[in-house]
């Protein structure tokens, strides 16, 4: 039995490795790793597992995970963080930024919950913690989220595109363009924002997602069911995910070549649809700063559907800023968490 369960930690452990590897395999040699990318989360508790395992059953078994662990540990601080907040004397030159995917306002559509005025009043209340923030980056708007927007903020600058990316701010907008990718509801937008004596750009940017959740859930619930798998729904998430993960990378490489004509400090802030093991992350990593990374501290999980423990969405920034604060609650008008952050000018 010993024997059996030592093969399945040694699967594991190359099924973990497989997922480092994940950020450096361009998808147009295999996409497969980005597929062990995404459970990343789910193999260092499996590991973490084993080591415990091993140390009351057989000791010296456990420096297979422990070893895989320590080869990984750039890594965990991706999903991990250890940081907190500091404090800062020029609390005046803070810009404090936010990123959040609101997903249309439509977990709280009228069928799930309430009437559709006690909704609206929750999504607003919500906001409230907004307040503070400089610039703000939505994800997913359309119609009905735009409205509570407007009625929220009705004193921001924005810039709203037609396929969903919005970027509000409490400074004057001077300049404002559009990353087209070609399709209808995945985009990334950018304004160039006045804050005192600066300009800064900003983006928000949504790539597109693996829209597997469908899949999961069903396969979810079979198991939660006792039921057998269904390998048609196994089989349509591992096809989707193949697809959209390519049409991601295309799109994350847009965006790195509009930063690099860049001529101003900048600031990105959106849904990646992918987590930091993944080669679209360590695209937009190799252009900013992650402030997870920086400030980030406990799991970093960002979405709150069925594929547990994700991070994808950020805030991404350019060298010319330290972060001093990372938070990212767990408000439950979406599917995504938002995350906000405090930036400030290095001296």
């Amino acid at each position: 039995m010993r024997k059996f369960i030592y093969i399945i930690n040694v699967l594991l452990v190359l099924a973990t490795f497989a997922s480092y590897a994940a950020p450096y395999i361009h998808p147009k040699l295999s996409w497969i790793f980005a597929f062990f990318g995404l459970f990343f989360p789910l193999f260092l508790a499996a590991n973490a597992f084993f080591i415990v395992f091993w140390l009351f059953a057989k000791p010296i078994n456990a420096v297979l995970s422990a070893l895989c662990l320590l080869a990984g540990f750039n890594y965990i601080i991706s999903f991990v963080g250890f940081h907190n907040p500091v404090p800062s004397e020029n609390r005046a030159n803070i810009i404090r930024a936010a990123t959040y995917n609101i997903s249309n306002a439509s977990f709280l559509d009228v069928i799930k919950e309430g009437t559709q005025k006690e909704n609206s009043e929750k999504f607003l209340k919500t906001m409230e913690h907004f307040d503070s923030i400089d610039v703000l980056c939505f994800q997913e708007v359309r119609q009905y989220g735009e409205k509570l927007l407007e009625k929220k903020f009705p004193k921001h600058y924005n810039h709203v595109s037609e396929k969903s990316s919005v970027i509000l701010s409490k400074h004057r907008i001077l300049k404002k363009g559009v990353i087209d990718f070609g399709t209808r509801t995945n985009s990334c937008v950018w304004a160039d924002i006045r804050i005192k004596k600066d300009t800064i750009r900003i983006y928000s940017f949504h790539l597109k997602s693996n829209q597997i959740s469908k899949n999961a859930d069903k396969v979810t619930q079979d198991i939660q069911n006792n039921e057998k798998l269904n390998w048609y729904d196994i089989k349509g998430m591992f096809s989707k995910f193949r697809r959209y993960h390519k049409e991601r990378v295309k799109q994350v490489e847009m965006i790195a070549a509009h930063i690099k004509q860049c001529p101003h400090p900048y600031i990105l802030g959106g849904d990646l649809n992918d987590p930091a093991q993944s080669y679209t992350y360590r695209v937009l990593s190799e252009n900013g700063t992650d402030a997870f990374k920086i400030r980030g501290r406990g799991i970093g999980t960002t979405y709150a559907g069925n594929i547990p423990l994700l991070r994808i969405d950020y805030i991404f920034y350019s060298n010319e800023f330290d972060c001093i604060s990372y938070n990212s609650p767990a408000y439950k008008i979406s599917d995504h968490y938002p995350v906000m952050v405090e930036l400030i000018a290095k001296k």
